[in-house]
C-alpha cells in the first residue's frame, strides 16, 4: 500500500508540475498552488500554525499541517519552500511536516543529473522513498523519465520517441505487481491517437483508438484483447468547448452542454439523459473571467438542488469564501482572510472552518533584485 501511495503521489506531482509551469497573462508567474504572483518572485517560504483566539485577538499556536475536507477539493501547501528562476519557472519545491522534517522534495530542473526526491515519511537518514530522473534529447524534448525506490531499484520507466507528426511513449513498471506496460501514440498537438495496455507477462489487454473530425468531434473506442469492441465514447465540440458526450455507441446515455454569459461570467449547463431520453441530472457551473468557479449546482430529475457549491474571491483572485451545501453530506463553510505585501502577494492568511479560526499561515517572499 505504501508503494501504491508513492506511485499515486508521483502522478499527482506531475499534475502539480504542469500547473506550476503555467504562466499568468497578467503577471507571467504562478505559484505552485496556481495562484497568481506579482513581481518577480525568487522564493516563497510558507509556514502553517494553529490559529488561537485569545483576548479578542488571533495568535499563532504550534506548527501544524494544513488539512481540508475532501469535498472542498483544496490542496494543502502549508509548510513549504518554493524557488523560482528569472524565467518565472518553479525549480525547487520542498514540503515539511509540523516538526520541520522534510517530507517531499521536487526538483523541476531539466538536468539529467538532478533528481526529484519524494519522502513518504520522515526518517533519520533523510532518505527519499522515490527518486525521479529526467533525460532530454538535443532539442531539449523529454526522452526518458525514470522512477526509483529508496534502494535505487527501478519502479517505472517512460521513454519518448519522436517523428515529424507523432510522439510515441512507452511506459514500463519494473516491480511486481505494478509491472503493467502501456504504449501511447500522440500527435504533435498532444492529442492521443492510440493506447494499448499489457499484463505482467506482456500479454495484450485492452486498447483504445481515438479518431477526430477536425476540432468538432472525438471518438474514443475501446477494444478487448481479441479486438472485439467494448465501448465507444463520443464527444462533440464547438468553439473548443464540449457540447455533447455519449457514453455508448447507440447514444443511449448522453450529456448535452450549453454555454452562455452573464455579467462577464461563463455559465456551463450540463444535462444528462438516460436511454429513454429522460433527464436524470443537471449540473450548472458559473466561472468568473479568470476561469475560477463561482458556483456549482447539481439538480435531480425533478429540478431539486441536491448539492451546491459557491465561491467568492478578492481583487487578486484569491479564494475568500467557499460554501458547500448537500443533501447527503454535512454543510461546510470556509473563509480566508489575507494580508498582502506591496507587490500584491499575500503574506498572511487566516483560515476559518464554519466561522472558527483553524490555521494561521505566514509567507516570507523574496524577490529578485
Amino acid at each position: 500500500m505504501k508503494l501504491l501511495a508513492l506511485i499515486c503521489l508521483f502522478c499527482s506531482c506531475l499534475l502539480t508540475e504542469a500547473v506550476a509551469q503555467k504562466k499568468s497573462k497578467k503577471n507571467n508567474q504562478c505559484s505552485f498552488s496556481n495562484e497568481s504572483l506579482f513581481g518577480q518572485v525568487e522564493t516563497i517560504e510558507q509556514h502553517c500554525y494553529k490559529a488561537i483566539e485569545k483576548g479578542g485577538r488571533l495568535l499563532k499556536g504550534s506548527r501544524t499541517a494544513e488539512r481540508y475536507p475532501a469535498s472542498t477539493f483544496i490542496e494543502s501547501y502549508g509548510n513549504s519552500v518554493a524557488n523560482y528562476d528569472k524565467q518565472y519557472r518553479l525549480i525547487n519545491l520542498r514540503f515539511y511536516d509540523e516538526m520541520g522534517r522534510l517530507t517531499r522534495q521536487d526538483l523541476h530542473q531539466p538536468d539529467p543529473n538532478v533528481f526529484s526526491n519524494f519522502f513518504i515519511e520522515p526518517n533519520p537518514a533523510n532518505k527519499p522513498a522515490i527518486r525521479i530522473k529526467h533525460e532530454y534529447n538535443e532539442k531539449e524534448e523529454p526522452s526518458a523519465k525514470y522512477l526509483y525506490d529508496e534502494n535505487d531499484k527501478p519502479l517505472i520507466s517512460r521513454f519518448y520517441f519522436y517523428t515529424k507528426k507523432t510522439v510515441f511513449i512507452e511506459f514500463y513498471s519494473e516491480k511486481a505487481p505494478y509491472n503493467l506496460k502501456r504504449r501511447v501514440l500522440r500527435d504533435i498537438k498532444g492529442q492521443d491517437l492510440y493506447k494499448v495496455y499489457f499484463d505482467n507477462e506482456g500479454g495484450r489487454l485492452d486498447s483504445i483508438v481515438y479518431t477526430y473530425k477536425g476540432k468538432k468531434q472525438r471518438v474514443e473506442t475501446t477494444y478487448a484483447p481479441n479486438n472485439t469492441k467494448k465501448s465507444v465514447v463520443t464527444e462533440k465540440y464547438k468553439k473548443g468547448r464540449v457540447v455533447y458526450k455519449a457514453n455508448d455507441e447507440a447514444g443511449n446515455f448522453y450529456s448535452e452542454y450549453t454555454y452562455s454569459k452573464k455579467a462577464g461570467n461563463l455559465i456551463r449547463d450540463c444535462k444528462m439523459y438516460n436511454s429513454k431520453k429522460e433527464m436524470y441530472n443537471q449540473q450548472i457551473i458559473i466561472y468568473n473571467p479568470a476561469g475560477k468557479t463561482l458556483s456549482f449546482k447539481s439538480l435531480n430529475d425533478k429540478g431539486f438542488i441536491t448539492s451546491s457549491d459557491s465561491c467568492e474571491y478578492d481583487k487578486f483572485n484569491n479564494l475568500t469564501t467557499k460554501r458547500l451545501e448537500s443533501k447527503s453530506e454535512k454543510n461546510f463553510k470556509l473563509f480566508n482572510r489575507y494580508e498582502y505585501d506591496e507587490q500584491g502577494n499575500w503574506i498572511m492568511k487566516i483560515v476559518y472552518f464554519d466561522d472558527k479560526p483553524v490555521y494561521y499561515i505566514e509567507r516570507k517572499i523574496k524577490y529578485f533584485q
